[in-house]
């Protein structure tokens, strides 16, 4: 479970989190996972199965809606990571994740708690990517679902059917989880995953089962299950927000409506300013970052920094409209994020009343 230094404010945690991230050790192995989820952060695929730093790029939207048919910055994005983990001689894994809950309330927003319209959502995507990816043997598309009253996977397969790892028995072995993950993804009917990429996925299980038993041992309450976060993260680069759950809203600017996903983010985490929870020192932070890959003449870090200042100026606005309660609260840090390091280039930053 994750620890957070309430001791420092708004901007500074951020980049906090960001050199801590920076200072893990980083996933040197052949595997590299492609995640398309919610941009709530409850539903945090890394923390659930503790994922290495660099081994997962994630796409985050509202309700994990994503069209790669018409989003051609979207498609741009994707292929740029296929054909890095390509010259690299890695295996592609894309997971599409829904999630919910088993309080209907505390269902995904995007998807106005309907979660058949969430699976629909993460099915349509999923037959989306295995169409542009179709008769590449080094690319495998999963989709998964997210409970995030216990912060666990469920496994589907290509005719659907599910496995449930809260539903697992305690103390199930290495070898016997296998068996049951094989049955999914090493069923001759079907197209088998590559055997490397099923390790990889099978020690993920594992790792999300003994992730479940730590959640099982805190006993939440209810009203912990709900929405905490108190950053909205607006562009790329921000897979270094690493294992920190239900902390941050993260949109990606590829929607074409993705003003509508800032006010819903926004509005959410404008209703803990009045809880308990919420820390008053540490504030309400909109972070906006452009990624780029470096070039020998900056000309990349250039055209993101005159895209991170055009997202800042939109998001800005649009949050004080939608929210205004914030105001008093909020900070705003704008960087471009160097993709080779991670390390934040600053643009700018605001502190309260700025």
């Amino acid at each position: 479970m994750q620890s957070q230094n309430l001791q420092l404010k708004g901007i500074e945690h951020v980049l906090d989190l960001n050199q801590k991230a920076r200072n893990a050790s980083k996933y040197h192995g052949n595997i590299r996972i492609g995640y398309f989820g919610c941009m709530g952060g409850r539903a945090d695929f890394v923390t659930y199965v503790n994922a290495p730093f660099g081994m997962v790029r994630q796409w985050r939207n509202g309700g994990g809606i994503f069209d790669l048919a018409q989003w051609d910055s979207l498609q741009a994005s994707v292929k740029e990571f296929w054909s890095e983990a390509m010259m690299q001689g890695q295996q592609v894994l894309f997971i599409v994740a829904s999630h919910g809950s088993d309080f209907p309330i505390l269902g995904c927003k995007g998807h106005k708690h309907n979660s058949a319209a969430a699976a629909k959502c993460a099915r349509d995507l999923k037959d989306a990517l295995e169409g542009f990816f179709a008769g590449n043997p080094d690319v495998y598309v999963v989709r998964i679902h997210l409970e995030t009253d216990e912060e666990a996977v469920t496994f589907y397969g290509d005719r659907n059917d599910p496995l449930r790892l809260r539903a697992m028995p305690p103390g199930i072995s290495k070898n016997e989880m296998g068996r049951s993950l094989g049955e999914l993804y090493q069923d001759t009917r079907g197209r088998m995953m590559p055997v490397e990429m099923f390790e990889e996925v099978l020690a993920l299980a594992m790792n999300n089962l003994a992730h479940i038993a730590e959640v099982r041992l805190v006993r939440r309450p209810t009203p912990a299950l709900d929405h905490r976060e108190w950053i909205l993260a607006l562009g790329g680069g921000f897979d270094w927000l690493h294992g920190q759950s239900n902390t941050a809203m993260v949109v990606w600017p590829h929607d074409p409506d993705f003003h509508c996903w800032v006010v819903e983010a926004v509005r959410i985490i404008s209703q803990s300013v009045d809880r308990p929870w919420f820390s008053q020192e540490r504030g309400v932070v909109i972070a906006v970052s452009a990624p780029y890959n470096p070039d020998p003449y900056g000309v990349f870090q250039r055209l993101a920094e005159a895209k991170a200042r055009k997202l800042e100026a939109a998001v800005r606005s649009t949050a004080l409209y939608a929210a205004p309660q914030i105001v008093p609260y909020l900070q705003v840090l704008t960087v471009t994020t160097n993709m080779a390091t991670w390390e934040l280039d600053l643009i700018s930053r605001h502190e309260r009343g700025e």
